[in-house]
């Protein structure tokens, strides 16, 4: 397949003003390579690394894979990455003291519970499920449950979830560190994991500091994106699709990961996509749900048309640009079909 030459990239990287010069390899271990982003964003307890293996470049460059191969490529990488997590944040340390917070109903979708079961002895769980308000200006707390939560002790928290603003976070672990206040607990180490933006990082990290925490470490799939200005689309690169002038947008990555992602990759294009609605069932708390797939599909659509209608003919758009576009098309249209004869089967 044909795709950009490394001097491509590197213009690539200069016109959207991706962040390469900060990222260094920090280790390799069982198909991951994990990168340091040397960048102060204002706090010195803050450790930022990039994950890179074929399954989170999978996660970022095919927005198609929803259902259970969704789920089996977010496992697989889970099992990988976890005993490198916890190593690199030093969670032995904190034996049955490291509480893993699912985020309803995202966070569940990253598998890393899974993984970190299988390394450490007494993980245990909370659950909460922030909500939106319809014009998205107020969070609430809809559902928590921390009765699984350790007494009188130190405490290292892992919160796996896609962290584009970071206001749910920061809802969530408030909620999290006054139950565990209440229980004679002291939140040390806080890790985070996922889908993350440098705004939504700094948001979350500003607060952690706040809550007591003395160790953030935050473990970003395939980059540290950037955010477009719609506040939700999460960009390795490209041109802000919510914008009407042409807004170029770059992630923090190593210049590997973006020569690895470029040929697959649709610029502009939300990395995560609808997180939750990639899943085939999701828990809110109260009951489990078929994940409207064919939602985050349908989106993915429109955006991929959108890059090809306003973008194909500027000269920045090369021919290997368009050949993701036109495979991703195919990609999402047959999977699209398969979805709802599924969904449509199910309510029958």
């Amino acid at each position: 397949m044909d795709g950009p030459s490394y001097a491509e990239v590197e213009e690539l990287a200069d016109l959207f003003r991706v962040d390469v010069k900060h990222v260094q390899p920090f280790l390799r271990e069982r198909g991951v390579t994990l990168y340091r982003v040397r960048e102060d964003l204002g706090c010195s307890n803050l450790e930022i690394y990039i994950v890179d293996s074929a399954e989170a470049r999978a996660l970022t460059c095919f927005p198609h894979i929803v259902g259970t191969a969704f789920e089996k490529l977010n496992l697989a990488l889970s099992l990988k990455v976890s005993s490198i997590v916890s190593k690199v944040a030093g969670l032995e340390e904190y034996r049955d003291a490291v509480v893993h917070l699912h985020i309803l109903r995202a966070g569940p979708g990253y598998k890393l519970h899974e993984g970190l079961g299988r390394v450490l002895d007494g993980l245990r769980e909370g659950y909460i499920r922030p909500m939106y308000s319809r014009d998205r200006s107020v969070i609430s707390v809809d559902y928590a449950e921390f009765t699984n939560l350790p007494r009188d002790c130190a405490v290292a928290v892992v919160a796996p979830d896609t962290i584009a603003t970071g206001r749910a976070m920061v809802v969530s672990l408030n909620e999290l560190v006054k139950a565990l206040i209440d229980r004679g607990c002291e939140p040390e180490v806080l890790v985070l994991y996922g889908f993350i933006s440098k705004p939504g990082l700094q948001r979350t990290t500003g607060n952690a500091v706040k809550l007591g925490f003395k160790r953030v470490y935050a473990f970003a799939l395939t980059d540290l994106t950037a955010l477009a200005s719609n506040e939700y689309d999460m960009v390795l690169y490209g041109p802000d699709l919510s914008a009407r002038e042409f807004r170029p947008l770059g992630s923090t990555t190593h210049i590997d990961v973006l020569a690895a992602c470029a040929p697959y990759y649709v610029p502009g294009l939300d990395q995560p996509g609808d997180w939750s609605s990639r899943q085939p069932i999701l828990f809110d708390g109260k009951r489990l749900e078929v994940g409207p797939m064919h939602v985050h599909l349908e989106s993915v659509r429109k955006a991929v048309t959108e890059v090809l209608e306003r973008f194909g003919r500027e000269k920045w758009f090369k021919s290997w640009h368009r050949a993701a576009c036109e495979r991703a098309l195919v990609a999402v249209e047959a999977v699209r079909e398969r979805v709802i004869r599924q969904l449509k089967a199910f309510t029958l």
